[in-house]
């Protein structure tokens, strides 16, 4: 009769931007393999294995993943289990949106939602959407992020507004972080009227001195500043700051970016700046 050697459980840890492996006595050689070809190093001790530099949230599940297929024990630290557990919560809605969207698309509306939806439309927007901006608003609104490249005139800045308006009456952002070359900020100035109603307070960062726009970047956000309007120069340049009053406590914007086949290139600086950007950090009310 032989003894069955005890499996060590590997320790999950994430901290400093790193994630670290501990306890490795259970690894055979072609998983320590793997997890040298993912990037893992060891320390100096030789008895831990370091990753930095990471998209912690895609990579841990990543990792979780091909520990359980091995039949390897493992534990997660507290922040290790909350990043999971947040990431899972996220994939979990953004499939919900897909479904939804799909439904959509097929021609399968939810009546009572979109009716509800037109009857806000109808009572709260200005302008009066065709059924075409109607449905497209709908869309938009029940995905949460999309791209409408719909021809010029087609009426993509008033779905826009239309949805802004139904995320701000819901309290979800209070703001348009618009984006797009200065030709585009009176149009929108103009459209936010003719839309929604009401005449914007609007700020712009574009140009200029880059330590004035700093000071209006971390002053307190004003409760009537609706709109903002920035070149793609401005926020690749700028992009700490604007993060930074993203992360502003009060601030919750919905952003949009305009005349997107300027960023179309893939890797481009603006185009990574405009990245960065849309992942940032979401708050709640």
């Amino acid at each position: 009769m032989t003894n069955r050697v005890k499996q060590s459980i590997i320790q999950i840890d994430f901290r400093n931007e790193t994630i670290t492996l501990a306890n490795l006595q259970s690894l055979q050689p072609y998983q320590s393999s793997q997890l040298h070809y993912w990037g893992f190093i060891q320390r100096d001790s030789f008895s831990e294995l370091v990753k930095q530099n990471i998209d912690v949230k895609r990579f841990l599940s990543k990792l979780v993943e091909y520990l359980e297929e091995e039949d390897l024990q493992y534990i997660l630290s507290e922040q290790c289990q909350k990043i999971l557990s947040d990431h899972e919560a996220s994939v979990d809605h953004l499939n919900s949106i897909r479904d939804s969207s799909n439904r959509f698309k097929a021609g399968k509306l939810d009546v009572k939602d979109f009716g509800e939806f037109r009857n806000f439309v109808e009572n709260r927007i200005t302008r009066k959407l065709r059924e075409h901006q109607l449905k497209a608003a709908y869309h938009l609104y029940i995905t949460q992020n999309g791209a409408n490249f719909s021809a010029p005139g087609s009426g993509k800045t008033t779905v826009v507004l239309t949805v802004y308006e139904k995320l701000k009456s819901e309290g979800k952002v209070n703001c348009l972080y618009v984006v797009g070359p200065p030709a585009c900020f009176g149009p929108w100035k103009t459209e936010f009227f003719e839309t929604l109603g009401r005449i914007p307070n609007a700020k712009i960062f574009a140009g200029g001195d880059k330590n004035v726009r700093k000071n209006e970047y971390y002053g307190p956000p004003s409760s009537t500043e609706e709109l903002y309007l920035s070149t793609f120069q401005t926020v690749s340049n700028d992009i700490s700051d604007v993060k930074s009053f993203f992360n502003l406590r009060g601030v919750f914007p919905m952003l949009v970016v305009d005349e997107a086949h300027y960023i179309k290139q893939q890797g481009g600086v603006w185009a990574n700046a405009l990245l960065e950007l849309s992942i940032c950090g979401v708050k709640t009310n």
